[in-house]
């Protein structure tokens, strides 16, 4: 019998693996991918990128040879895939981004009233609007920091709502003239905490 010839194996080497590179553009969740061949390895004919998961709506196109535009819905983690193909074969990268960004700034507070209870304590409702949303987070909740007139933390409460009431806010010390409450809120997702408002105070202890 006929011996079955050998394959000659490709002189030719694979093409080097791909390097990703993505970056978050402009305030939506829009991101840019970047894909160059590596400079080791055989010559690499096409590049291809692939985002997964993908939903409805969710486009990658490509703006030049090896630049992709990705357009998603929401700022969750996806894979991207880049493929190198070139005489000598394909080689494959694949990397993991998109964890969302925390919260912004909630602003601007303000206090919706501000009472002055006969025990001494002043009970301040207080009302905020959420931040701008950045790469499509969601906020999980709020945790809102109550200080008295020497700026020492006297309540903390978590709320999921954009308003809280704080009814325990030490008085006005006897005779001053220019006391006052203060407050931040800091908002949180899944990503961590967001930077806090700038504090907000209410002066209508004054003349008290």
């Amino acid at each position: 019998p006929t011996p079955t010839p050998t394959p000659t194996p490709s002189q030719t080497p694979a093409p080097g693996k791909p390097v990703v590179s993505v970056v978050l553009v402009g305030n939506g969740p829009k991101t840019t991918a970047t894909v160059t061949a590596a400079t080791v390895g055989g010559p690499t004919t096409t590049v291809t990128l692939a985002v997964t998961p993908l939903a409805a709506g969710e486009t990658v196109t490509s703006a030049r040879p090896t630049t992709y535009a990705v357009s998603l819905a929401t700022c969750g983690p996806r894979t991207y895939t880049a493929t190198a193909t070139g005489p000598g074969g394909q080689s494959t990268t694949s990397t993991t981004y998109g964890q969302c960004p925390p919260p912004g700034r909630p602003e601007p507070t303000y206090a919706e009233s501000y009472v002055r209870n006969p025990d001494g304590t002043s009970t301040v409702r207080v009302r905020w609007f959420p931040p701008d949303s950045v790469q499509g987070e969601t906020v999980a909740d709020y945790v809102v920091s109550y200080y008295d007139v020497f700026g020492n933390v006297v309540g903390r409460h978590v709320t999921t709502q954009t308003t809280d009431a704080f009814d325990a806010l030490p008085g006005c010390p006897a005779g001053a003239d220019a006391s006052h409450v203060q407050w931040t809120v800091v908002a949180r997702n899944s990503s961590g905490a967001g930077p806090p408002s700038d504090p907000d105070e209410d002066n209508r202890c004054r003349g008290l």
